[in-house]
């Protein structure tokens, strides 16, 4: 959650400047970049950064681009982001776009190969 809210910190100037759902965008993106470095990261016994963030978990086992991104976007749909008006446009622009991703847009035999699920013939 802090991630999300550095984003959102950090997409300020775009979201006075553009409006809300620029301000989504730039704080996506912050917040994407932010734990795809942290998936590069070589993993220790001490530190494993895939049990930072599911995110992080995901990038490392190349889930697919949709499930990713609907995954953050959910992150940014949390009721814990209500702290100022900035936020909660933020967070209507997300769940307004992730009623967009319907089920069929998720390419579930990907996701069910990528993750070992699928029955090999």
């Amino acid at each position: 959650m802090q991630g999300v809210i550095l984003a959102i910190a950090k997409a300020r100037q775009t979201f006075d400047k553009e409006g809300s759902e620029a301000g989504l965008i730039k704080a996506f993106h912050e917040e994407y970049s932010r734990l795809y470095e942290l998936s590069q990261e070589e993993i220790t016994p001490q530190e494993d950064a895939r049990l930072q963030h599911a995110l992080v978990y995901f990038f490392q086992n190349k889930a697919p681009n949709r499930v990713i991104e609907r995954t953050l976007l959910e992150q940014f749909t949390d009721r814990n982001l209500s702290f100022d008006e900035r936020a909660i446009s933020i967070m209507r622009e997300a769940r307004a776009k992730l009623r967009l991703i319907k089920p069929e847009d998720m390419d579930m035999e990907e996701y069910m190969v990528l993750s070992g699920l699928s029955n090999p013939v």
